[in-house]
This record gives C-alpha cells, structure tokens and sequence, in this order.
C-alpha cells in the first residue's frame, strides 16, 4: 500500500459528510422527529463533529491523540492498488462547511447524493 499525504479534496469531504447526515437523519425522521427539528439536530451534530475534528485532541495519560480522517483509494472492483490519503495542515476546516452541508441536504431531499460500495461488493 502507498501512504501519500495530501489534502483531502472539498468535494470527498462534502460527501463524506453527506453520509453522515444521511446516517444521523435516518432514525430521527423514523423515530417521527419532524423535519425542522431534524434539521436543527444535524446542524448542531455537524458543526460539534466538525469542531471537535478541526481542533480537539484526546488525551489519554500522557499521550495526546489528534483525530484524523483518512481515505484509501483503490482501483479495481475486488483487487488492485490501495493508495492512503492522509489529511495534510491544509485541509478545509470541516465546521466551517457544517451549516451550509445541512441546508443543502435537507433542501436535496435528505439523501447522500453519494455511490457507496461495499468494501468488496457492488454498489448500493
């Protein structure tokens, strides 16, 4: 596996994100939250997600450990070559971006405009 560091690009944070709200709204909208309720929650989740993400660190004993999302691509639909991304200094601050993701998913129908796939399967 090649380890590369370099910035995550705005528009795989953007749905990366769009996962998650999709992930938090789902059993909200399930549990009869209604909609603008829902909305306020996903906002305040994301903006603490994206605060804690940009600036908090964890501290275990002696140790401080600071979150990091990385990506792996690959090529290929059940093999080939991983590539890891690293997140690098300059990334795009995630709860700058928070309230403006939320305001675009619910205005979207509230779905991750997003393919996801299995680790090794087919397409969702």
């Amino acid at each position: 596996m090649k380890v590369v560091q370099k910035r995550i690009t705005v528009d795989l944070q953007l749905k990366f994100n769009q996962v998650l709200l999709e992930i938090l709204n789902d059993p909200l909208r399930e549990a009869g939250i209604r909609k603008k309720k829902r909305q306020e929650v996903c906002s305040s989740f994301m903006f603490g997600y994206g605060s804690f993400y940009d600036s908090m660190w964890i501290k275990t004993g002696k140790k401080q450990y600071k979150a990091a999302l990385s990506f792996l691509t690959r090529t290929g639909q059940t093999g080939g070559a991983f590539e890891l991304l690293l997140p690098d200094e300059s990334e795009l601050p995630w709860h700058e971006v928070a309230h403006f993701e939320v305001d675009a998913f619910f205005k979207n129908g509230e779905k991750a405009e997003v393919e996801t796939v299995e680790l090794w399967g087919e397409s969702e």
